[in-house]
Parts: structure tokens; C-alpha cells; sequence
């Protein structure tokens, strides 16, 4: 992901945007970032982030784009989860955005 993003997290290591933002740059063509450094860095916000059912959920998305289902639905579960708990909704919708992106 860009400096500008990991500066941005950095900022406010609590705050989920950095990480949303850097997810909504991905370009699956040119794989730009590439989609294991994207990975990374979301896991890493996991660390920090206090609101993490948005991370799941684009973490849960980006495993789905790299094939690896497992991944996928574990992070699905993991974002579901953390939502049934704190009276945000916990649908799936509020986070699992980024297919915009991708299928541009």
C-alpha cells in the first residue's frame, strides 16, 4: 500500500479509513498493490484497529480474490461475529465493499 496510507495509519492506529481506503485502490488487473502486501497490511491494522468488522470483512474479500476460500470464510465468520456483539448490524453489507473496485 502507499505511504500515504501506512503514514495515515500510523496517524490513528485505531482508526479503520487507512485501511478501507488502501483496499478501495486495489486494481485486481494489475494487481496494484499487489494483493499479499494489501493483505498484510490490513493484518497488521487488526493489531490496532478498535472497530475490526470492517477489516474482516475486506480481508474475507481479498482471500476470495486470491482463491484461497478457506481464508475467506473465516474472516466472513470472524466479521459476522464481531458484529452480532456490538449492536452493528452485522449483515455483511457495511464492510465487504471493495467489489466497486473491481469490477470497474
Amino acid at each position: 500500500p502507499a505511504v500515504y496510507y501506512r503514514k495515515a495509519a500510523a496517524g490513528k492506529p485505531e482508526d479503520p479509513d487507512p485501511y478501507v481506503r488502501a483496499c478501495d485502490c486495489y486494481d485486481a488487473d494489475l494487481n496494484i498493490p499487489p494483493l499479499g502486501l494489501l493483505i498484510d497490511f490490513l493484518k497488521t491494522g487488526l493489531q490496532t484497529v478498535k472497530d475490526k468488522q470492517v477489516l474482516y470483512f475486506r480481508l474475507s474479500h481479498l482471500y476470495q480474490l486470491k482463491g484461497d476460500e478457506d481464508l475467506s470464510e473465516f474472516f466472513r465468520r470472524l466479521a459476522q461475529q464481531s458484529g452480532s456483539g456490538n449492536g452493528g448490524g452485522g449483515n455483511g453489507d457495511s464492510g465487504n465493499g471493495g467489489s466497486t473496485k473491481e469490477n470497474h
